[in-house]
């Protein structure tokens, strides 16, 4: 599988050998409250309400997506912390966030596994 958009050249071809188990975890069992500035967490939350689950598929790639120069200039260890922490408070302004979030097509199969 692929982290970047379909125009994105190269960035597919660069494995980062990270599980999603080791950063996403947190993600998706707090439905980003653990990081997310409060405006942020409202507007990610809005649009689970709004739209459904899919919308926390779309954010987790959006934030891979917007760290992509990060990562890859990165060693495990560090882009491990990054995952953690998004030390940059930029890749958290909400309508940022969800103008990025909004460009990944996500569909869920019988609402459990997300094809990308």
């Amino acid at each position: 599988s692929t982290w970047g958009a379909p125009d994105d050249e190269g960035f597919e071809d660069t494995p980062l050998m990270l599980s999603p188990a080791l950063y996403a975890t947190e993600w998706f069992a707090t439905l980003f409250a653990y990081r997310a500035p409060v405006p942020t967490l409202f507007r990610i939350w809005d649009a689970l309400v709004a739209e459904g689950p899919v919308v926390l598929y779309q954010v987790a790639l959006a934030l891979l997506y917007q760290s992509q120069s990060a990562l890859l200039t990165s060693t495990f260890e560090e882009c491990l912390c990054h995952l953690k922490t998004f030390p940059d408070e930029s890749i958290w302004e909400p309508e940022a966030l969800m103008a990025c979030a909004s460009q990944f097509q996500v569909v869920l199969d019988d609402e459990t596994e997300p094809t990308l």
